[in-house]
């Protein structure tokens, strides 16, 4: 496999949510939204791409560029592209690390809706202890070893 095959291979099957955005600031809120589909030539599915904005309540974002938005808006922005492609795996570094309480338990079920419904697997790092006791399976890390496994 070469680089673009690896590089459209991502594109189509991974969704990272980085835990500093990785947004990018010289395009608009909808076109980093647009971006994966623009890059691997697809085309969105309009209808999961507007629910996944009322649902992390970005829709009214979708003009202003990234430093015009909050960082909360900003990690919602990322999760909503990450999400967008319907990918087979999700990648998310503290995906709620810079959200309030009521906007981490909606992405946290955002996730678990997605992953039932796409039959993903959702790979998230967390320091949120509460958050990571939903999840169907938790490894606790500490210097870089495996310390405990809850299933």
């Amino acid at each position: 496999m070469n680089e673009e095959q690896r590089s459209d291979f991502r594109l189509s099957h991974i969704g990272l949510v980085f835990q500093f955005y990785s947004l990018v600031q010289e395009l608009t809120v909808e076109e980093n939204l647009r971006l994966p589909f623009e890059v691997n030539g697809s085309s969105p599915d309009k209808e999961f791409l507007e629910e996944l904005k009322s649902r992390l309540d970005i829709k009214k974002l979708e003009n202003k560029y990234p430093r015009e938005c909050s960082g909360g808006q900003q990690q919602r922005i990322a999760i909503a592209r990450a999400l967008s492609v319907k990918p087979d795996l999700i990648l998310a570094g503290e995906p709620t690390g810079n959200l309030d309480s009521e906007n981490s338990r909606k992405v946290f079920s955002l996730f678990r809706e997605c992953q039932r419904m796409f039959n993903q697997t959702v790979i998230m790092v967390t320091h949120d202890l509460a958050l990571a006791k939903q999840a169907d399976r938790m490894l606790v890390m500490e210097d870089g070893r495996i310390q405990n496994e809850q299933i």
